[in-house]
């Protein structure tokens, strides 16, 4: 259960130095896209950055809480080992693609993000690409969810 503590620790000092990053990025203004051709466009890859970084903050804070939590009270350390340890819960998610497909989702919001400042077109293909292979791993997990 030590070796479990330390492992949380280290996932709360990423968390807080990845959200620390993310402030930064927001303070200078990072989000704002310049490629849009159209007022419309323009303010709508705007608005998808800006809903991402919202979105990616809210799961940081809850996700440092949650640990933090977890690290103060033993019996709530105890049941979140027991959920990440789940041999049920680690097989479907070998079977919806493990940790690759989050690294794909991650690259491709990376990605969308980043084209935002070049070129309008390469956003919305690969914004469409980010929420079909989201969407896809979605549905697989409610598929094996019900099938295992």
């Amino acid at each position: 259960m030590d070796k479990f503590k330390k492992d949380l620790q280290t996932r709360i000092r990423m968390l807080v130095c990845y959200n620390s990053i993310l402030i930064i990025m927001v303070s200078f203004g990072l989000f704002h896209p310049t490629a849009g051709q159209s007022e419309f466009t323009l303010g709508f890859m705007s608005g998808v950055n800006v809903g991402l970084y919202i979105a990616v903050q809210a799961l940081l804070i809850y996700l440092v809480f949650k640990y933090q939590g977890a690290l103060r009270k033993e019996d709530k350390l105890r049941e979140l080992y027991i959920y990440e340890n789940d041999e049920r819960r680690k097989y479907i998610r070998t079977h919806i693609g493990g940790v690759g497909i989050n690294i794909i989702l991650g690259g491709l919001a990376i990605g969308t993000i980043i084209s935002g400042f070049y070129n309008e077109t390469v956003f919305f293909v690969l914004l469409s690409t980010l929420m079909f292979s989201a969407l896809v791993k979605g549905i697989l997990k409610v598929y094996f969810n019900r099938k295992i």
